[in-house]
């Protein structure tokens, strides 16, 4: 059996799944609040019909049991469950009778008193007794934990007995997490073989949350991995799949700092927004090209205004001042993906290489504004010029240290600057 997809999606050929989650559908699940698939809410998303497979499984069968919902997540801190965890901690509260993420983490929900403990599977794990900061702290994890290299679910040594179980109880699922390590082990775990029986089926059900590298059109995906397509805002907006298109629609909604248009992404002081310090947003300031993204625990690419909605970025922290043959190789790095630079030493074209690369990784280039205020700020001796400040005499792009006979900046200092 396999759910029925009232809206498929196929992309480069592959299908890729198309399953809709609207915001309370998934808040709900996340939660632990909607336990399995033949819930009634997964109805109207899904083109007004059930998820059965009317070909191979029976409407009485479906009623009775349907499939139980199985969560999967990360045992080990992870950059994915901040990710994950930011997204619904902004879009699941007020939503959900009660939202169990509470704030942005590398761990999931627990409770140290759960009597939950996997540090002898990990050592530097969040889900032990003094692990650190937590998503929330309702226990949201059980003591099984998918073992990848005997394939296979296993309850955690330390764990104690009377500690919460991941699996179902009869057709509900338990609303706990089966964790794993890496992105790896998400994968393996959500497409291990069905395993768990109720009547006369043996079921899967899992659901979970991993990199857009991994689904099925992805050269380092796995075509047995299917992704859903998910609502942005909680009641309107159109649903999208993780694609890097759908990246870069979220982040393109943001204006970059001191910019007055995410469009254009040029020049401007008259930007009011404030930076985590309180202090009014400067290009010349790390903190203001991060806290734009990610003003509040609830706005900005934690609940993006379009695009895919659960969405995260890459920082890269470098040097207004380089050796020269260090900056050429740095602003390289930059330059193509904001695409201010195309020809490589050979003066060769890659126009056409830059956006194909990163595009069949589900990768996303910047959008243009951003491109646009990274170009002009860090590439070039910039003439842009706002309240009667030229932004390249700020002397923020990346230069190199004086050569012998001269020809470089006499100014520039290695390792000076952002």
């Amino acid at each position: 059996m396999s759910f029925h997809i009232s809206t498929p999606i196929t992309i480069g050929g592959a299908a890729v799944g198309g399953m809709r989650l609207s915001h309370l559908l998934y808040c709900g699940i996340f939660n632990g609040d909607i336990k399995n698939f033949n819930d009634p809410a997964f109805t109207m998303p899904n083109g007004g019909s059930t998820l059965q497979d009317t070909a191979n499984d029976t409407s009485g069968r479906w009623a009775a049991d349907g499939v139980p919902i199985r969560l999967v997540g990360r045992l080990d801190k992870a950059g994915e469950t901040d990710i994950f965890t930011r997204a619904l901690t902004a879009q699941c509260t007020g939503l959900v009778a009660t939202n169990r993420y509470t704030q942005h983490a590398e761990t999931l929900p627990y409770s140290s008193n759960s009597g939950v403990n996997f540090s002898a599977e990990r050592s530097d794990t969040g889900l032990r007794p003094s692990g650190g900061i937590a998503a929330g702290t309702f226990n949201l994890v059980g003591r099984e934990y998918f073992d990848v290299p005997t394939n296979s679910i296993r309850v955690s040594t330390n764990s104690a007995s009377w500690a919460p179980s991941s699996y179902p109880a009869g057709s509900f699922g338990s609303g706990r997490y089966l964790v794993t390590l890496g992105s790896n082990g998400v994968l393996a775990a959500i497409t291990f073989a069905p395993d768990y029986m109720l009547g006369n089926a043996t079921l899967n059900g899992k659901i979970g949350y991993i990199s857009s590298a991994y689904i099925a059109n992805s050269p380092s995906g796995s075509p047995g991995l299917h992704a859903a397509a998910l609502r942005t805002g909680a009641t309107t907006g159109l649903f999208h799949m993780p694609l890097a298109s759908s990246a870069v629609l979220a982040m393109g909604t943001i204006t970059p700092p001191q910019s007055s248009s995410p469009l254009t992404g040029a020049y401007d002081v008259g930007d009011t927004r404030k930076n985590r310090n309180g202090m009014t947003v400067d290009r010349a300031d790390p903190y203001s090209w991060y806290d734009v993204l990610y003003p509040t625990p609830t706005t900005g690419l934690a609940q993006p205004a379009d695009g895919y909605p659960i969405t995260g970025t890459t920082q890269f922290l470098g040097y207004r001042c380089y050796s020269q043959r260090n900056r050429e190789h740095i602003v390289n790095l930059l330059g193509w993906e904001t695409g201010a630079i195309t020809h490589d030493w050979r003066n060769f074209d890659h126009t056409g290489e830059i956006q194909a690369i990163p595009g069949a990784s589900n990768i996303g280039n910047l959008p243009a504004g951003w491109a646009h205020a990274i170009t002009e700020t860090f590439l070039t001796n910039s003439s842009e010029t706002s309240g009667g400040t030229t932004l390249g005499s700020r002397n923020l792009w990346i230069q190199s240290t004086p050569l012998p006979g001269g020809g470089a900046n006499a100014t520039c200092t290695i390792g000076m600057g952002m």
